[in-house]
């Protein structure tokens, strides 16, 4: 007989700053100017410019008018008319510098997907105010380790036709695989907090990111976290256990690339979730909704309840074999990519929904180009 993990709600202690972790030398807007000393070595491209400070190993990127009104396609082929030249360009201009440090001017306005992804270089990010960050645009950088976000941009709301409502930046997407252990925020915000280095809404409500670097093999959700945001734990590799509350929700691949995740335990009385064998399903077991990545096994049947493989549910998985149990009928995107072992899928005949990006995603290179990326390269049989 299967059973689920109990455990005992616990709420986090309170540190001892208020709303923020503010920098501790905030300054102004208009204090933000790099200094174009003899050590500086410059760049002016269209409306962005670059400073790079060789005595402090810090690169400035800040603009004179910044990328609004554009959607995201016209940002991206903007920044690669910039940088690269062309859209088919290769590099750009601070490549061969000696960089540790990155800080972007919130006049930059917008940065786009992939910009710095891959930049072992860095260690240290400021962004501030007034940026808008998105999803990959530091992913992998494997050296970054302090990061201060810019704090008017996580948690933003919005007012039209009568209706108010907050918008909350997945910040984890944006430095997915990276391994920080410090945040600060750009300034003080009285809709975020920040504790032992994780990023909550405030009064803890919503998990918005626990940093890649932070190395607890176990995490608890505080009992006041009722949502963990999507992206929420991406990218981190000392992770085995999470184990979820009374209340507890959670977004589709909070947990994505969280390499050494053994299992899910949750609590009885959630009324939302359930977690027989460490394996996350909704509290009726008709939606698998995550597999976790490393546990020990080759093969795996799902639930005879089950209806519906959620996206991301098997990302990464480390199985030989899925057997999906007569009754489910549809699979969400990217629910097996980066399945390398997977050889074996048994699909039932009430399979009727399929995404056309279930076995794996699209995505844009650096150079502005759409690749396909095939999420289970040795599946022979199904």
């Amino acid at each position: 007989m299967e059973t689920e993990s109990v455990f005992a709600d616990e709420v986090l202690e309170e540190t001892d700053f208020s709303f923020t972790e503010a920098v501790s030398e905030a300054v102004s807007d208009d204090e933000q100017v790099t200094d174009e000393s003899l050590d500086a070595t410059k760049g002016d491209l269209g409306v962005i410019n670059w400073v790079f400070n060789e005595k402090t190993r810090e690169l400035t990127l800040s603009s004179k008018a910044k990328l609004k009104g554009m959607d995201d396609d016209d940002v991206w082929n903007y920044w690669c008319e910039q940088f690269y030249g062309s859209s088919d360009g290769e590099s750009y201009p601070w490549d061969g510098l000696d960089y540790n440090k990155l800080t972007i001017n919130g006049n930059i306005g917008h940065l786009p997907s992939g910009v710095f992804e891959g930049d072992d270089k860095l260690e240290k990010v400021t962004c501030w105010n007034g940026l808008d960050i998105e999803e990959e645009a530091f992913a992998d950088c494997k050296n970054l380790k302090e990061v201060i976000l810019p704090a008017d941009k996580i948690c933003q709301t919005f007012k039209e036709d009568g209706e108010t409502w907050n918008e909350i930046k997945c910040i984890g997407y944006c430095f997915k695989g990276c391994p920080v252990i410090s945040i600060k925020l750009s300034s003080a915000n009285n809709k975020v907090i920040i504790d032992k280095n994780v990023l909550y809404t405030k009064g803890k409500s919503q998990l918005i990111w626990y940093p890649g670097g932070l190395t607890d093999e176990v995490f608890e959700l505080p009992g006041t976290a009722l949502d963990i945001l999507g992206g929420a734990f991406a990218g981190n590799k000392y992770l085995r256990k999470l184990r979820l509350g009374k209340g507890s929700k959670i977004e589709d691949n909070c947990m994505s690339e969280c390499e050494s995740l053994v299992g899910y335990e949750v609590e009885a009385s959630n009324g939302s979730l359930s977690a027989p064998g460490g394996v996350l399903y909704t509290k009726d077991k008709k939606s698998l909704l995550a597999w976790p990545i490393s546990k020990n096994a080759t093969r795996y049947v799902t639930s005879s309840y089950c209806n519906a493989i959620c996206s991301y549910a098997f990302e990464g998985s480390k199985l030989e074999e899925i057997a999906l149990t007569n009754g489910v009928s549809s699979l969400g995107n990217n629910c097996f990519s980066d399945n390398k072992l997977l050889k074996k899928l048994t699909v039932p005949v009430s399979l009727t929904n399929v995404n056309r990006e279930s076995f794996g995603y699209y995505r844009n290179t650096r150079e502005g180009k759409e690749e396909a990326v095939i999420g289970a390269s040795n599946l022979t049989e199904i």
